[in-house]
């Protein structure tokens, strides 16, 4: 068998590069004797699988997404003789020389126009309904996914195997003290804090302004409520928060017991997970949130919103809010707060909860339905 995997998702700077490389080394790796041809569409990621003899990389230069998408990869499907063409994100082409499939994630441009472009919303709401038809299988990220796009699109997506993504290794329980002191020091963190990993921006989309999918104003004003009663800090990891939340909440927003650390390196990020006491993510429309898998698999004690796929993932080893819910979610981060006990047993399930997500499993479930693509078409 020889799959085509589109690349293009690699060029993001968000969780879809962690997506398509984490799932398409893992393919790699767990089938030695299958061909994979990996497509570009820029040079910056060429060569990164050089060193596997089952992969052949192509670049091409098709500057526009849909040129691309529609066009050079199919071509190249057809040039190198592709048996079936795979992406982890969620667009196919709907002309190719052999079957495609593709990832799925939670319908937004359907459910909450607002919050993107007039133009790529539109796009995106004629694109996934015809590549979802077009798809010989589909690959929702999680349960909720599978379940919101059946709702939302009211199509049946019968053709699907749910694969979750999976936390690179190097977010695990830290056993460095000296390592996880040293960057405590560099970013100022001495006290014990909470943490909550957000965006607040669309990355490559600079005119539609905020992003409020994520909710972090949430998790401050239940804060807000109980920052006199806990030792704890609110910290706050993500580009433009503090000035998303003075727009959310006002000029007279008080910040006090409040950091914000902007940007965190990717090489930092299991380092700030490791240092903090409590992860909180109160969004409740997130499709596989990287940010709670990563947390989990460094054993931190979770809060989730009750809803998405937060729920989905955390289910058994976090405590669950009720969405956006102030008042539930503050009662919650002050019980886990002020006990140490709890937070050693939600960690220990967190860290069993984690051990179910790898990249491999999710690999070998792609690869088999993959094949089954392939058979039937033979």
């Amino acid at each position: 068998m020889k799959i085509a995997i589109m690349m293009r998702a690699m060029d993001k700077d968000s969780g879809f590069r962690a997506l398509v490389d984490g799932m398409a080394r893992a393919m790699v790796e767990a089938a030695p004797a299958v061909k994979f041809v990996l497509i570009y569409q820029t040079e910056k990621w060429l060569g990164r699988f050089a060193a596997y003899s089952n992969v052949k990389e192509v670049l091409v230069r098709v500057k526009y997404p849909l040129l691309w998408d529609q066009c050079a990869v199919p071509w190249v499907a057809w040039k190198e003789g592709a048996d079936v063409i795979f992406n982890t994100k969620f667009f196919a082409p709907l002309i190719s020389p052999c079957p495609v499939t593709m990832g799925l994630q939670e319908p937004s441009w359907f459910t909450r126009r607002e919050e993107y472009e007039r133009w790529d919303a539109l796009y995106q709401r004629i694109m996934i309904p015809l590549s979802i038809r077009r798809c010989a299988h589909v690959f929702p990220n999680s349960r909720f996914i599978l379940e919101e796009n059946r709702r939302v699109l009211k199509l049946p997506i019968e053709h699907s195997t749910v694969t979750y993504s999976a936390a690179d290794e190097r977010f695990a329980p830290s056993h460095d003290p000296a390592a996880l002191q040293e960057f405590r020091n560099r970013y100022a963190l001495s006290r014990p804090f909470i943490l909550v990993v957000s965006r607040v921006l669309h990355f490559g989309m600079e005119r539609a302004g905020f992003f409020a999918g994520k909710s972090p104003e949430i998790a401050y004003r239940a804060f807000t409520k109980i920052r006199d009663r806990i030792p704890h800090e609110l910290v706050f990891a993500g580009r433009q928060i503090e000035a998303y939340l003075r727009h959310a909440e006002g000029a007279d927003a008080d910040f006090r017991g409040v950091r914000f650390l902007d940007f965190v390196p990717f090489a930092d990020m299991h380092f700030l997970y490791c240092a903090a006491d409590l992860f909180v993510n109160p969004c409740v429309y997130e499709g596989c949130p990287n940010t709670v898998l990563q947390a989990m698999a460094c054993g931190r004690p979770l809060i989730v919103a009750d809803q998405g796929g937060s729920a989905d993932v955390a289910e058994g080893a976090a405590l669950m809010a009720h969405s956006m819910d102030t008042d539930d979610l503050a009662k919650k981060m002050q019980l886990v707060s002020l006990d140490e006990t709890l937070r050693k047993k939600m960690s220990t399930q967190s860290l069993a909860r984690s051990a179910q997500f790898t990249w491999h499993h999710a690999a070998v479930q792609t690869l088999d339905a993959l094949q089954r693509v392939v058979d039937r078409r033979k």
